[in-house]
């Protein structure tokens, strides 16, 4: 009789084959597993028996399972960071956490150098690393994936960090600002209009002298002439000085 049969769940999750699951068995299962799947059976006890969900072991027996590496960017330039992703899963893709993944720089900048990371639930683990140097690297990752050793490697090279041109200068001009010379206008003056006064004077007519003849009198003294004369002057004189001080006071009140 051969060996046990991988199973229908068993190809398409793990990619078991009849070949890979050909060891002994030594135990099978009855009665509801659940939501288990059984990747492997076996007709038991004889060939036309119904087939048992058996387990394998006794020898060296694995299920296959994936493990890559991938590079972000692919050509990186030096002292800019490089990013490792690690990930670790079965053929079928089902994520293998908690697996723990070792980078060595086999060769190129920084060679000898070691770093490790931890898959988290989705299987991946990433790494970074930077260098100043240039030239190709190749980087080792090993892990133990479903209890199979793996190791991928992939191949870098760093170019010359990228050159810094500093942009050009511009100078901006201030905008010319032309002031219009200050022009001071003189104050207007209004004058005021002129008035002019016309001073009356007053003709005085004296009476035609009569002389009347004084007999035997004493000899009166008479006021010459020209003594009345002079005081009608000053009369009218005053007059005409009231007169401009009324106006000058009367103009005062009119600004």
């Amino acid at each position: 009789m051969d060996g046990p049969d991988a199973t229908a769940d068993g190809t398409s999750d793990f990619g078991l084959t009849n070949s890979i699951v050909a060891a002994c068995w030594h135990g099978y299962f009855t009665g509801n597993v659940g939501t288990l799947k059984v990747l492997v059976d076996y007709p038991y006890p004889t060939a036309s028996s119904t087939r048992k969900a058996v387990s394998i072991g006794g020898g060296s027996v694995s299920l296959p399972s994936s493990f890559t590496l991938a590079i972000s960017p692919a050509t990186p330039k030096a002292g800019e960071d490089l990013t490792i992703t690690a990930t670790a899963q079965t053929i079928a893709g089902v994520p293998q956490p908690n697996v723990t993944v070792t980078v060595v720089v086999s060769s190129g900048p920084d060679a000898g150098q070691t770093l490790t990371a931890v898959t988290n639930a989705s299987g991946i683990a990433t790494i970074t690393i930077r260098t100043n140097s240039t030239g190709t690297a190749v980087y080792t990752a090993t892990a133990t994936v479903s209890g199979v050793a793996k190791t991928v490697s992939a191949t870098v090279t760093w170019d010359p960090p990228a050159t810094t041109t500093a942009p050009p200068t511009t100078t901006t001009m201030a905008p010319t600002t032309t002031v219009a010379p200050n022009t001071t206008l003189a104050p207007t003056t209004t004058l005021a209009p002129t008035t002019t006064v016309q001073a009356i004077v007053p003709v005085v007519t004296e009476a035609p002298t009569t002389t009347i003849p004084v007999l035997d009198a004493p000899e009166e003294q008479h006021l010459p002439k020209t003594g009345l004369s002079t005081i009608v002057f000053l009369l009218i004189s005053f007059q005409l000085i009231l007169i401009g001080i009324a106006m000058t006071r009367k103009q005062q009140d009119l600004r």
